[in-house]
């Protein structure tokens, strides 16, 4: 099959790798026609269908990869291709260790890649370990095929060449290896158990080992058995019970609850099985320190959703997870995301969205933001639900209105391939306050150059750097950022020093709390800062840049009076240095008691303390009285 793909051309590969459409790839043959000096791929990775790096792995790469040995971890074929970054295959890799998930399933999970993307690697230059995940899923599908007709298939033990399963022969997973149940993950034994969620388990000879069957032949061996065997099936509580028991045991939850099977029903209700949000909310159980009595699961189990993972979800244990949900939504490479977040509303507000076979309902699925439930198409989880609301779907869908006007109004589609994304880096910057956003869009308006694939971000931080920060008093937002330093510096309603030194506790990243005191509301009136949550933050990154900390210092060292400003202003609270003088010989020359030495020392101190605060012109004089002062306290 290898051999095969050798001699495809670029177009049909990336079809084949659902890396692009049939569409995608006859716009391109048709731009190719007319622009004979590029090449295919120039002309997809300009549209912004796939990287540049990608049509050039495949272009230059492929052929090669496919009859290299040995091979390498499908990881990194996908890191070649461009697929995924560094910071991704990190990710996957350091929560594949914690979750015992495959690569590939994690990378689907996370809305990363999609399972057809991820087969065609495993089929083609995958190592032989990393092949069987591909017989695996083939297995799976073949089951849910069936499903119809075997309703609720338990465990079958099969063994390639072997398809007659006797009683003796079905079992479990050990109870000493509770991992497995949860997971599937690989053991350390020659044989791996796959768990299909509540439908199958399979237990498959370890494809790494010679055998004399082929993948193609045990796979129409799996199906034959499927079909002929339906005797095997066993009852639904045979499964799950050892599957509910490896998780209490895993996360030790008969010592947290009482009724831990219980409990773990209260979790499944809120994760509806999804493999990380299962892990993540059962070890947090094992985390607390409460235990759990009998009637209370529900209420505990809520309040450590709604406390761990759903307030504040962005600094939560599973922020990773979710905000790669986000960005699968709204930044969406291979599908319209305005599509993609209408569709998404019309499921939230219960409409009967049925199955069909469109790309913007594939791209949902793949996230694992909905699923499939009797041909409708419904929320796969409360805590997604609760995490991405219908409020939060309306509003986002007002925010894209609002940035196609303004494509539209600043002709931003002929500036860039991908406007949508440019816009995205602008507001990156700006956050969303008004004047910024227009002037910034109209600097890319007046732009000569077109901003190509991938270097919106580039382009974009430049154009801030150069046209509105760099000198910022003479730059095109020269009046506007004047008008905030005014309102700081020459403030009628508060004290510029107080108004400064909140601004740079602020951008200290100390929590200011929200108190609506004179100077939190001045600099919300100026809109440096914005509230969020319930403390203060800088309202954009272009104010932060122009009225930086470093800015903030310098004023502070101009508000803070001179230290003869301060001596003046003790000195003219203080009686004239003569009367001083006079009334303290006074009371030494005519003491009516005897005066302890340490009190005439203190009162020397004291004495020259006060003379030192004194006018610069009578230090002479001041001396003299001062020694005269110490020879009697002697006496």
């Amino acid at each position: 099959m290898s051999e095969i793909f050798c001699i495809k051309p670029l177009g049909e590969v990336l079809q084949l790798a659902d890396l692009i459409s049939i569409a995608q790839i006859e716009f391109a043959l048709q731009e190719q026609i007319q622009n004979k000096n590029m090449r295919l791929g120039e002309i997809l990775a300009l549209q912004g269908w796939i990287k540049q790096e990608t049509a050039d792995f495949f272009a230059q790469k492929w052929s090669d990869l496919l009859n290299q040995k040995p091979k390498q971890p499908l990881g990194e074929y996908l890191k070649k291709a461009g697929l995924l970054d560094e910071y991704q295959v990190k990710t996957i890799l350091c929560e594949q260790k914690q979750m015992g998930l495959r690569f590939g399933e994690l990378a689907v999970q996370k809305g990363w890649l999609k399972p057809t993307t991820i087969n065609f690697f495993l089929e083609h230059i995958a190592p032989v370990a990393q092949r069987s995940e591909k017989i695996l899923q083939q297995a799976e599908h073949s089951v849910e095929v069936r499903n119809g007709r075997v309703r609720s298939l338990g465990e079958f033990k099969i063994r390639l060449g072997k398809f007659a399963p006797s009683e003796n022969e079905r079992s479990y997973p050990s109870e000493e290896d509770p991992k497995l149940a949860l997971s599937g993950v690989r053991a350390t034994s020659r044989r791996d158990w796959l768990n299909f969620g509540q439908n199958a388990k399979f237990q498959i000879e370890d494809f790494t080992q010679p055998s004399p069957v082929s993948i193609d032949d045990s796979l129409i061996q799996v199906e034959t058995f499927l079909e002929q065997d339906k005797s095997s099936v066993v009852d639904h509580t045979l499964h799950t019970r050892p599957f509910s028991r490896s998780i209490i045991k895993l996360f030790n939850l008969d010592q947290k609850a009482s009724h831990p099977d219980i409990l773990l029903e209260e979790v499944l209700s809120w994760t509806s099985g999804q493999p990380f949000l299962t892990q993540k909310l059962c070890q947090l159980l094992a985390d607390s320190e409460t235990f759990v009595p009998f009637g209370e699961e529900g209420f505990t189990v809520e309040h450590l959703v709604q406390t761990r993972l759903i307030d504040h979800w962005e600094t939560q244990v599973a922020s990773e997870h979710l905000k790669a949900i986000r960005y699968g939504l709204l930044q969406n490479k291979k599908c319209n995301f305005f599509s993609m977040l209408k569709l998404y509303q019309q499921i939230l507000l219960q409409e009967n969205i049925s199955v069909e076979d469109s790309f913007v309902q594939t791209e949902l699925l793949n996230l694992g933001l909905v699923v499939e439930q009797g041909n409708k198409l419904k929320v796969s989880n409360r805590i997604y639900q609760s995490i991405f609301p219908l409020s939060w779907v309306n509003q986002e869908i007002i925010r894209l209105d609002i940035n196609r006007s303004r494509i539209k109004f600043f002709k931003l589609d002929e500036k860039a391939s991908r406007p949508y994304i440019l816009l995205e880096e602008v507001l990156l910057w700006t956050s969303g306050q008004l004047f910024l956003t227009q002037k910034l869009c109209q600097l890319l308006a007046n732009s000569q150059s077109f901003i190509p694939v991938n270097q919106e971000a580039v382009r974009v931080e430049q154009l801030v750097q150069t046209r509105l920060i760099d000198n910022w008093d003479i730059q095109a937002a020269s009046k506007h950022l004047e008008g905030i330093r005014n309102g700081i510096l020459k403030n009628q309603q508060c004290q510029p020093l107080s108004l400064l030194q909140l601004y740079q506790q602020i951008l200290q990243h100390k929590e200011v709390v929200v108190n609506n005191n004179p100077a939190q509301r001045e600099l919300l009136n100026l809109g440096l800062v914005v509230k969020q949550e319930k403390t203060l933050k800088v309202s954009n990154r272009i104010y932060q840049s122009v009225f930086s900390l470093n800015w903030v210092n310098q004023e502070l060292e101009k508000q803070s009076p001179p230290l003869s400003q301060i001596m003046k202003s003790i000195q003219s609270q203080l009686p004239p240095p003569t009367l001083r003088l006079k009334n303290i010989k006074k009371t030494i020359s005519n003491p009516r008691k005897v005066v302890p030495k340490e009190t005439w020392i203190l009162l020397g101190t004291i004495s020259l303390m006060l003379v030192g605060f004194s006018v610069v012109g009578f230090s002479a004089v001041k001396s003299s009285e001062v020694q005269i002062l110490f020879q009697q306290g002697k006496k």
